[in-house]
C-alpha cells in the first residue's frame, strides 16, 4: 500500500505525500542530486567503491599518522616475537648468517646501519649472529639429550630458548626482513593448518614441507598456528587502518593520470597496491609526514601502470619521465616566448641533450592502427596502402621473366634428358633447385657421374651454341 492508502501497480508511479510547497523546495535539489546517484552506484562496482570512501577511517593528522605506524611496527613486533618463541624463523635466520659471513650479504640488507656503522658494527654484527647461530645449536643439542630429570630437561631447554631469542633480538633485523619472514612463516602455517587432519598424497607432501621449512614438526606447529594466526591479523588490522585513512588521496592523485589510455579503475588500483607499499616502508621516526611519503609511491606506481599499458610499444619507464619534463618545458616556453619553443630551447629548459630531446619527442608519437579506415568511404586501410618489402617489384619481375624466356629457348637445342638435368640443378623455370647430382642421379636411375658426364656434355653443347650466336 502506498502512504495515500491506494495500491501502487508495478511500474507506476505513485503520489508522494503531501508536504508543503516551502518543504518541496527546500529539499528538491538535495532528492534531484541523491537519487540518480542511488541508482548509478548500484549498477556499477566502482562508483560503490569510491562512495564507500566517505564510511572509512578520516584522514590523520601528523600525529595520527605517528601513532598509527608506531601500532604497525609494535604488531610487527609482538609477531615476531611468536615466531622467534615457536623456532620457526631460525632456518631462514640461520641463512642471513651464513651468507652474511660469506660476504654475500651487506649490512643494509639485513639490519638498520646506524646501529652497525663501520668496522667496529661490521664485527658486532658478525659476533651478534654468530651468538644466534650457536644459541641454535645449543637448543638443538638440549632436544636431543635424554639425562637428567624431565623437569631439568624442560628448564634447561627454556634458557637455551631465552638466550636464543635474546640474540636474535640483539641483532635488529632491518624492518623488511621481518615482514618478510612473517610473511612466509604465515603462508607456510596457512598451507598447514589447510591440509592438517588429511591424510591423501598431496596434504601429506605440504605438512612434510612445511615441517622442513619451518624447522618444526606438526605437533608443535599446530599449537603455535593460531596465535600467530591473531597476531597477524592484528597486524593486518594496523596495516589497513593507516592505509584506508589515505584511499581518497589515491583517487585525488589517479585523476591527473586521466586520458592516459588506462581505465580510471585501474589507475586507482595501481595507487592502492602503490600505497599499501608505502605502509610497509614508512619510517615515522624521519620526520615526514605519512600522506608526503605515501604520494611518492602512489605516483610512482600509476606511471609505471601507465607506462606499461598505455602504449602499444613499450616505452622505457625513464623516457616517459622525459617525455613529461618536456611537455611541461614546452607548455611554460609557449606561454613565454608566444610560440612553439625549438628543440635546442627545450633541451636547454630541461637539462639534456639535443639528442635525448629528439628521441624523447620521437617516442611520444601515438601509434595509428594498421586497420584504422582511410577516406570518407571507410572501404580501405591504411595496411592497403603500404608496400611490401618482401614482395617482388614490378621491374624484377619483367627481368625474371625475360631471363625465364631467354634460357628456356637455348635449352630447346639439348636433348630432353640434358634439359632435364639442367632445369633441375640450376633451378630453372620454376624447376626445384639445388638438386645434387645424386638426387637427379636416382631420378633417371643413372649413378652419379653419368650424370655429371651429361652435365658437362650439355653445358659445352650450350657454350657452343652462344658463341656461334655471338660470331
Amino acid at each position: 500500500m502506498t502512504p495515500c492508502g491506494k495500491t501502487r501497480l508495478s511500474g507506476q508511479p505513485g503520489p508522494f505525500p503531501p508536504r508543503s510547497e516551502r518543504t518541496m523546495k527546500k529539499n528538491t535539489s538535495t532528492a534531484v542530486r541523491l537519487r540518480p546517484r542511488r541508482v548509478k552506484n548500484f549498477r556499477d562496482p566502482f562508483d560503490l567503491y569510491l562512495a564507500g570512501l566517505g564510511g572509512l577511517t578520516p584522514p590523520l593528522d601528523r600525529k595520527g599518522e605517528v601513532a598509527a605506524a608506531k601500532d604497525i611496527e609494535c604488531a610487527e613486533r609482538a609477531c615476531f616475537d611468536l615466531i622467534l618463541d615457536a623456532g620457526i624463523a631460525l632456518p631462514e635466520i640461520t641463512r642471513f648468517t651464513e651468507r652474511f659471513a660469506a660476504d654475500e650479504m651487506r649490512v643494509l640488507e639485513l639490519t638498520h646501519l646506524g646501529t652497525y656503522e663501520g668496522n667496529a658494527g661490521h664485527a658486532l654484527l658478525k659476533k651478534r649472529l654468530e651468538s644466534a647461530r650457536k644459541a641454535e645449536a645449543w637448543c638443538v643439542k638440549l632436544s636431543a639429550r635424554r639425562t637428567g630429570t624431565s623437569a631439568e630437561r624442560r628448564n634447561a631447554r627454556r634458557r637455551a630458548w631465552e638466550r636464543r631469542t635474546k640474540a636474535i633480538q640483539l641483532v635488529e633485523l632491518h624492518r623488511e626482513r621481518l615482514q618478510a619472514i612473517i610473511a612466509r612463516v604465515g603462508r607456510e602455517l596457512d598451507a598447514f593448518v589447510e591440509m592438517d587432519g588429511r591424510e591423501d598424497p598431496q596434504a601429506i607432501e605440504i605438512i612434510r614441507g612445511a615441517e622442513l621449512e619451518l624447522g618444526r614438526r606438526r605437533a608443535l606447529l599446530r599449537r603455535v598456528a593460531g596465535p600467530i594466526h591473531t597476531a597477524r591479523r592484528h597486524l593486518e588490522r594496523r596495516r589497513n587502518h593507516l592505509a584506508e585513512a589515505n584511499l581518497r588521496l589515491v583517487v585525488m592523485l589517479a585523476k591527473a593520470y586521466r586520458g592516459s589510455g588506462v581505465a580510471f579503475p585501474d589507475l586507482v588500483q595501481e595507487g592502492n597496491l602503490g600505497l599499501m607499499r608505502a605502509v610497509d616502508k614508512f619510517d615515522h621516526r624521519v620526520g615526514t609526514r605519512f600522506s608526503t611519503y605515501a604520494t611518492w609511491w602512489i605516483r610512482q606506481s600509476i606511471a609505471r601502470e601507465v607506462t606499461r599499458h598505455a602504449e602499444t610499444v613499450r616505452v622505457p619507464f625513464g623516457m616517459t619521465e622525459k617525455r613529461k619534463r618536456l611537455r611541461r618545458a614546452e607548455r611554460e616556453l609557449t606561454q613565454r616566448f608566444g610560440r612553439a619553443p625549438s628543440h635546442g630551447e627545450l633541451a636547454k629548459e630541461v637539462g639534456l641533450t639535443l639528442e635525448q630531446t629528439r628521441r624523447s619527442l620521437e617516442a611520444r608519437t601515438r601509434s595509428i592502427s594498421l586497420h584504422a579506415p582511410l577516406g570518407d568511404d571507410g572501404d580501405r586501410s591504411l595496411d592497403d596502402m603500404l608496400s611490401d618489402d618482401t614482395a617482388q617489384s614490378a621491374d624484377d619481375h619483367v627481368i625474371m621473366r625475360e631471363r625465364e624466356g631467354t634460357a628456356a629457348k637455348i635449352l630447346e637445342v639439348l636433348a630432353p634428358r640434358e634439359q632435364f638435368i639442367l632445369r633441375r640443378r640450376f633451378g630453372i623455370d620454376g624447376e626445384p633447385d639445388g638438386l645434387t647430382l645424386r638426387e637427379i642421379g636416382e631420378q633417371l636411375n643413372l649413378s652419379r657421374e653419368r650424370v655429371r658426364q651429361l652435365e658437362a656434355l650439355a653445358l659445352a653443347k650450350l657454350r657452343t651454341v652462344l658463341s656461334r650466336q655471338d660470331t
